[in-house]
């Protein structure tokens, strides 16, 4: 009756194979597009995780891209799903982090040669409608002043708390 559970396969062929993904090295899932592309959406979510910004603002989309004989190349397009300001303030430590996490999981390949390009959805959000003026790009951004505290050195108003200063001759 138990037998009608078990599984028809041979004991031989229950053992995971040579080419299962659990066996296979790190380094091949570059070989495998679509490894890559997985591991490309885990990194992604985990560095979108890691620095607070929700996972569903952006997603990831892998292309392979031709190549001649030499390393495969990938174009890794993150879409923008909800628009945020920040996004593109951050947007090149985001492809660093991205990049870093990628020669993290991955140190067998070369990641830098891959392409990353934003790509925003039709219902990011985003809110404005026309370009600016030309003026607004000739503004520089004003900094802000860097003040701090007033401390106890600068509050003293003694001419005689310093050593003056007498030019001596040369010797």
């Amino acid at each position: 009756m138990f037998d009608l559970f078990r599984s028809s396969r041979s004991p031989a062929s229950t053992s995971p194979s040579a080419d299962s993904p659990s066996t296979l090295g790190v380094s091949s899932l570059s070989q495998n597009p679509i490894n890559y592309r997985d591991l490309v959406r885990m990194v992604l979510r985990d560095t979108l995780r890691l620095n607070g910004i929700p996972i569903d603002w952006v997603g990831c989309e892998v292309i392979s891209r031709p190549h001649s004989g030499q390393v495969q190349t990938f174009q890794i397009n993150l879409i923008v799903y909800t628009w945020h300001e920040g996004l593109l303030r951050y947007a090149p430590l985001l492809k660093q982090q991205v990049l870093q996490g990628l020669q993290h999981f991955d140190p067998a390949n070369n990641h830098s040669s891959h392409v990353m390009a934003w790509v925003f959805a039709p219902t990011c959000g985003f809110p404005h409608t026309r370009m600016p003026g030309p003026a607004y790009w000739r503004v520089s951004a004003e900094l802000g002043k860097f003040d701090l505290p007033p401390s106890q050195n600068d509050l003293r108003r003694d001419d005689q708390d310093h050593i003056p200063t007498v030019p001596t001759p040369l010797r």
